[in-house]
């Protein structure tokens, strides 16, 4: 499993994904009318559109701020992991404050979770935190710059595994999937080919859904971790994946306006 596939899995195990794969996800030619779609009634100072993203300017204090992210709330948005790549944090004197080099701006913070929220309207919403030079404050912050990129599977397809799956493999696209152990603590299988991995969601005998971490196995297989008991998991994997990059200025005064063509 490579870097990539670990990084995308983590960050949407469990319920980030939950109702995703409820409808079909976009044939490439809908991306673009996908990507179109806005939200309403966020227009505020420290506000402003980044495709079909909003972005918030929140918590200026301390030496870190925030950037809350609102999605549309469609179902092929979820588990998207939307990155928040920071290139200028500016102060009045147009001083950059940004830390490009925190151990926290690296390209695994800079990936933010979206869940379902009913505030200030109903979305996807998730938050990025933004760190600051050493003795800088993010009082002094007037503007920010960066880009938002947004990676949308295509052609999702499941996976289902049990304690009886063991030792059988499944095929999705171009990834083979071995089980090759499985309890309700955690279960171990072996990947071949390069189809993106999505997310691997585990179900308790309720069927309700359990978060679930990864690790290396050994032998050059790979672990799943139940966070509670599960008899069986999903592991969803993608024909290709989809990205669009959306510059973006953020300022305190800017408000989101008319949709960015």
């Amino acid at each position: 499993m490579n870097t990539r596939d670990t990084a995308l899995a983590l960050g949407t195990l469990g319920f980030g994904l939950l109702g995703f794969f409820a409808v079909s996800a976009p044939a490439a030619n809908d991306i673009e009318a996908l990507l179109a779609a806005r939200l309403t009634g966020i227009g505020k100072p420290g506000t402003t559109q980044a495709g079909p993203a909003t972005l918030e300017l929140s918590d200026l204090l301390g030496a870190s701020f925030r950037i809350n992210i609102y999605l549309p709330p469609l179902t092929e948005f979820r588990g998207s992991q939307p990155e928040i790549a920071i290139a200028r944090v500016l102060d009045g004197s147009g001083v950059n404050l940004y830390d490009p080099g925190h151990q926290l701006e690296s390209e695994f913070f800079r990936r933010v979770s979206v869940f379902p929220w009913p505030s200030p309207v109903p979305c996807l919403q998730g938050t990025r935190s933004v760190h600051l030079k050493p003795g800088a404050s993010a009082r002094d912050v007037q503007q920010v710059e960066g880009t938002i990129k947004l990676s949308l599977p295509l052609s999702p397809l499941t996976a289902t595994f049990g304690a009886a799956d063991v030792g059988k493999a499944q095929k999705v696209h171009r990834r083979v999937v071995t089980l090759v152990s499985f309890n309700a603590k955690e279960a171990e299988v072996r990947f071949q080919g390069d189809s993106p991995l999505v997310a691997v969601i585990g179900y308790g005998v309720d069927g309700k859904p359990v978060q679930t971490g990864m690790r290396p196995g050994s032998g050059g297989t790979t672990k799943i971790t139940f966070q509670a008991p599960a008899v069986r998991m999903e592991m969803v994997i993608a024909e290709s994946q989809v990205e669009r990059q959306f510059p973006f200025t953020l300022t305190r005064t800017s408000v989101v306006g008319a949709p960015a063509r």
